[in-house]
């Protein structure tokens, strides 16, 4: 009789044991699939390279592939990066946030801006930023 006792508490250990594991293994897999991409900025500020031109905003995306070391042909400057504010959306022409004060900052020659390029002194690239969608 004691014999079927410990036998059955075995089971239910058991039972308990793999209930455990697969909560422990499903709360990772959710953790994993819903976590944020970490950016390496303070949480509350702005996380990417972001750039405020002619009343849009403009974002690089880490990745996008385009990093030219030259400006793609029918560019033209068309100014300097301005004001840096790395805790707030920019929200005037040319202010900034994640760039540097005095970047060079590039547009098409003709028509409304697509995309904008900002050269990054330290690299010696262009990158590409993008209208926020």
């Amino acid at each position: 009789m004691e014999y079927r006792v410990r036998n059955k508490l075995n089971i239910i250990f058991v039972f308990l044991s793999l209930l455990l594991v697969t909560g422990i293994a499903a709360l990772v897999i959710s953790h994993i699939l819903h976590a944020k991409k970490e950016t390496g900025y303070p949480s509350g500020t702005v996380q990417t390279e972001s750039l405020y031109y002619n009343g849009g905003l403009f974002f690089y995306f880490a990745g996008d592939a385009d990093h030219p070391n030259e400006l793609p042909l029918g560019y033209r400057k068309i100014g300097e990066v301005g004001n840096i504010d790395n805790d707030h959306l920019p929200k005037a022409n040319l202010d900034a946030a994640r760039l540097k004060t005095g970047m060079s900052v590039y547009a098409k020659e003709s028509g409304e801006p697509d995309h904008l390029y900002v050269f990054i002194d330290d690299a010696a690239v262009f990158h590409r930023l993008l209208p926020k969608q």
